[in-house]
């Protein structure tokens, strides 16, 4: 079999047809290796996250100055929030204080100032109420 001109263009056409598609197909892999990598990278970094408004996060304060009135109970236990409680019809409001001698109103009616903490009203004056 004797290779005419015309053969070899053809072969010469198929062999460059295959080393771009090789070449091209390698190029295209490539791509979506660094799109996977972009991706998962972005979202191990947190990427997607979205911030959660948590009311019940302790370490929230607030600025507002809320004044409640109750009677002043003394919790059992006292837990990491709250040494005391405030009861006013059925409602209860853990309560807390940095400054404050609670235990000298146990059991009194009074009005509390303060500011939450999460869940928490940290008493910053306390009026004792009939």
């Amino acid at each position: 079999m004797v290779k005419t001109d015309e053969s070899i263009i053809i072969i010469s056409r198929i062999k460059l047809f295959k080393f771009i598609r090789k070449g091209v197909m390698k190029y295209i892999f490539i791509f979506a290796i660094i799109v996977l990598i972009g991706i998962f990278g972005f979202t191990a970094l947190g990427g997607t996250k979205t911030p959660v408004n948590n009311q019940n996060n302790s370490a929230q304060i607030t600025n507002v100055e809320v004044k409640l009135a109750g009677t002043l109970q003394k919790v059992p236990q006292s837990n990491n929030d709250y040494s005391h409680i405030l009861v006013n019809n059925n409602e209860i409001t853990g309560i807390a204080s940095n400054n404050i001698d609670l235990d000298k109103y146990v059991g009194q009616k009074v009005e509390i100032s303060g500011q939450y903490s999460g869940t928490t009203l940290y008493a910053d004056k306390i009026t004792q109420t009939h």
